[in-house]
């Protein structure tokens, strides 16, 4: 299970470490195909990027003691999900394209970003409810879920 602290290393160190690998990707590796049908490798890598301003404030805020929604998003659990994962492939793309040739430096920027939104989180912390469109969650469920993220789409990406 581990700690709330433990777990937040875990995702500094595993965070950093895919840094380190995607600044070895030759150019044209950018754009093959990842394993993950929906995307190139580039458009895993922007998918994860975006997931720091979509996630960390979150449980920065649930960490305070606001889980609510975040301004102009609808209430945990009654958005309309289906369409949510739809569009989700290409959100990716977008952010990508809008990025151009600094997605690795805006990942790295991200990554260290991601680090500084969970600094001050405790093991008191753990089940405290954040925000998140699905349904309201823990942190400790939110960075379980970053873990996965990190996990699956490294595999997405070295495939």
């Amino acid at each position: 299970m581990g700690s709330v602290v433990d777990k937040v290393q875990l995702v500094k160190v595993e965070s950093a470490r895919i840094g380190k690998y995607l600044k070895t990707l030759k150019p044209e590796a950018w754009s093959t195909q990842s394993a993950c049908d929906a995307w190139q490798v580039q458009d895993v890598v922007a998918h994860l990027t975006g997931a720091v301003d979509r996630f960390g404030p979150n449980i920065v805020r649930g960490a305070g003691g606001d889980g609510s929604a975040p301004e102009g998003m609808p209430p945990a659990g009654e958005g309309d999900m289906a369409a949510r994962l739809r569009a989700n492939a290409q959100v990716a793309i977008d952010f990508r394209e809008s990025l151009g040739s600094k997605l690795l430096a805006t990942y790295n920027e991200g990554r260290v970003r991601f680090d500084e939104f969970l600094a001050g989180l405790q093991d008191a912390d753990r089940d405290k409810p954040c925000y998140h469109a699905a349904g309201t969650i823990s942190v400790e469920t939110y960075l379980n879920l970053r873990i996965t993220e990190l996990i699956v789409h490294e595999w997405d990406i070295r495939s």
